[in-house]
């Protein structure tokens, strides 16, 4: 995978001190449920002129719907701040600010295009940007013990799942274009049908409205409304007049020592303390992308940072939870496709395949396809010291070998000679 962002120094602060952590799934009525949020709703019902039911159908909804989406994830500009309630605050105070504006008329064809006007501002303002919310992190849906069960697809999944819980791990995730390309496919997701048919009849507004979800000061740019747009989106898209903590997070002690042990995996490969592609190293980088590294052996190390720590056979276990790579050998994208199990029985294809050229292999050993999302790339070397070898005639194998773009990696790493 190509990104077309740079990693700076200053992602490390993206990293929660604790990413053993995990959060309640809430239903949206239960998130917007606060004293808080009501004053907002109430603030709504006054400035956008709509009878009750239809405010519920209209409003509300989408509202419900926003929070279930979101949750607690964090605004990726301030991690202080909910990204919901950034998102309704700006929302509320558009539609005030616009509705002010928009006078009440006694022609009932302009009063109908006056406030659905406001509705296409207050949801495109509260969508502004959602393809981003998982932009800079993975987000695991984990049992109550924070196991992790899945990855989060916004696109495949929509809201979460209620009653399960949800991890950050902060990574490069997706680049900027895919968070773009995400963002009108996930705000369809959240839009109540009938507020997006209500926008749609006008072709006009729903051109408008898909392109402020990307840049909303130059969505309504065909509207007389224009400047005052653009002056109060810049004063209030990132105030949060909400200013609560929607879900407060469970402290996992089940995982505790492979979460340590995975972040201090993390420091000391971008630190350059741990050594690759030598012969007795713990660490190769594999042709094509990824790196391999027996954890045993660099366990050992870690141990003597934290001698207090359990052995390695409590860490192992508890690092096949973890949700970034099974202690199969196999790369966690690559499980969700195949089945790593016959694989390492049969050992025909896979990174176990034995031959007489192979390294071999220890029973420790993990492949990450995915490392560079986690860790600076720059701190990996670029030099391959294993390649990448399919099995013989199997059409699985040469399927995995046509799609070494680092989306589905599983073939043997084999040391080159």
């Amino acid at each position: 995978m190509v990104f077309s962002h740079h990693w700076k120094k200053s992602d490390k602060k993206l990293r929660v001190k604790d990413e053993s952590e995990i959060f309640p799934i809430k239903s949206g009525k239960k998130l917007i449920s606060g004293s808080k949020h009501a004053q907002i709703i109430d603030r709504l019902i006054t400035h956008t002129r709509l009878e009750k039911d239809k405010f519920n159908e209209l409003y509300l909804d989408l509202i419900e719907n926003f929070f279930e989406f979101c949750q607690s994830i964090p605004s990726k500009d301030n991690q202080a701040s909910i990204h919901a309630n950034i998102a309704l605050s700006r929302a509320c105070s558009m539609v005030e600010q616009v509705g002010q504006k928009i006078v009440k008329v006694k022609n009932g064809f302009k009063e109908y295009e006056s406030l659905r006007l406001l509705y296409a501002i207050f949801s495109s303002a509260l969508l502004n940007g959602i393809g981003h919310i998982d932009r800079d992190r993975l987000i695991s849906i984990t049992d109550d013990k924070g196991y992790h069960l899945s990855n989060w697809c916004p696109l495949a999944m929509g809201a979460m799942p209620i009653g399960k819980h949800y991890r950050l791990r902060y990574m490069r995730s997706h680049n900027e274009q895919y968070a773009a390309m995400q963002t009108p496919m996930v705000a369809k997701s959240i839009m109540p049908d009938a507020g997006l048919i209500w926008i749609a009849e006008n072709d006009d507004l729903f051109v408008s409205w898909v392109r402020s979800l990307h840049h909303f000061e130059d969505g309504y740019s065909d509207f007389e409304l224009l400047h005052d747009i653009k002056d109060l989106w810049e004063k209030c898209h990132k105030v949060d007049a909400i200013k609560s903590v929607v879900a407060e997070p469970i402290n996992i002690k089940e995982l505790v020592e492979a979460e340590a042990f995975w972040q201090w995996l993390r420091e000391n490969l971008e630190k350059g303390k741990i050594e690759f592609n030598k012969e007795n190293s713990p660490a190769h980088v594999v042709e094509d992308g990824g790196i391999s590294i027996d954890l045993e052996r660099v366990y050992a190390d870690f141990k003597k940072t934290y001698p207090d720590f359990s052995g390695w056979v409590v860490v192992s276990r508890q690092f096949n939870h973890l949700g970034v790579a099974p202690l199969s050998g196999q790369d966690l994208r690559y499980q969700q496709y195949f089945k790593v199990e016959q694989a390492n029985k049969d050992r025909s294809f896979g990174i176990y395949k034995a031959n007489e050229n192979s390294m071999k292999i220890p029973q420790n050993l993990v492949y990450f396809a995915n490392i560079s999302n986690f860790v600076n790339p720059a701190a990996i070397p670029k030099e391959p010291s294993l390649t990448i070898v399919g099995g013989k005639g199997s059409l699985i194998g040469n399927l995995i070998k046509s799609l070494l773009s680092g989306l589905l990696v599983g073939n043997e790493p084999k040391i080159k000679r």
